[in-house]
């Protein structure tokens, strides 16, 4: 086993891996739903990330790493569970929690600003947006999308 906790071999097939979404903003980063299973982009760390993995960003440098998985559960320290991230809208990131609520936050002239929520008030008093996320069937890793 890694630093990271994962097999290192190419195309090993791991069970529950952790790992941190924080975002870029400016629509760069990628969108998750719990259930969801697909080809991830995460970045490709030279020291061990407490998370496990870390999702890449475009506002990340350094080099990216790709891995088949499922998103098991995704979570706010603040708000919660959440059923997933929206970040496919222009200028806004859409994060659904599990009780129905949602927050929209600006993601494109004023990141992090809230421009709303449901119900009222349950994001007043966040402070950063980095979600830990619980991924199953993770493979890889690879250098492209698909193998």
């Amino acid at each position: 086993m890694s630093d990271h906790g994962l097999a290192p071999a190419e195309g090993a097939v791991i069970e529950v891996v952790r790992a941190r979404w924080d975002p870029g903003w400016y629509n760069l980063d990628q969108s998750l739903a719990v259930g969801q299973r697909d080809s991830f982009c995460f970045s490709r760390l030279t020291t061990p990330e407490p998370h496990g993995l870390l999702f890449h960003s475009s506002m990340l440098s350094g080099e990216e790493e790709w891995r088949d998985a499922t998103v098991v559960s995704i979570r706010h320290p603040m708000l919660g569970d959440l059923t997933s991230v929206d970040t496919g809208t222009f200028g806004e990131y859409i994060f659904r929690l599990a009780d129905g609520g949602s927050v929209s936050v600006e993601a494109e002239e004023n990141p992090p600003h809230i421009n709303r929520q449901s119900p009222d008030g349950v994001a007043d008093e966040v402070r950063g947006w980095a979600l830990e996320i619980s991924l199953d069937n993770v493979s890889g890793p690879r250098s492209t999308r698909h193998a």
